[in-house]
């Protein structure tokens, strides 16, 4: 299965590349779409797949004060990036 997968998954949604970065998964880079908008690629694999499986079906479970830290680091990023959006 994980040889059909896309070795990149393009995602938007914040708080879950928080989630998926807490569980493990690998941010690749992050592609400034608009001032207010970042698209963050992440390693695809089968457990990339099954994190979001469960984050969406509400069965996801990380250690809150590491989600915390990853909401924080993300955040950093983001504004560390302003005003070098892509045109």
């Amino acid at each position: 299965m994980e040889n059909t997968l896309n070795a990149e998954i393009p995602l938007s949604d914040f708080y879950l590349v928080c989630y998926l970065l807490t569980a493990g998964i690998e941010l690749i880079r992050t592609e400034k779409q608009t001032p207010r908008k970042t698209l963050f690629v992440l390693r695809n694999s089968a457990k990339c797949q099954k994190s979001i499986t469960l984050y969406f079906n509400n069965h996801a479970k990380v250690n809150p004060l590491a989600f915390k830290s990853q909401i924080i680091n993300l955040k950093s990023l983001l504004y560390s990036q302003e005003g070098s959006c892509q045109r």
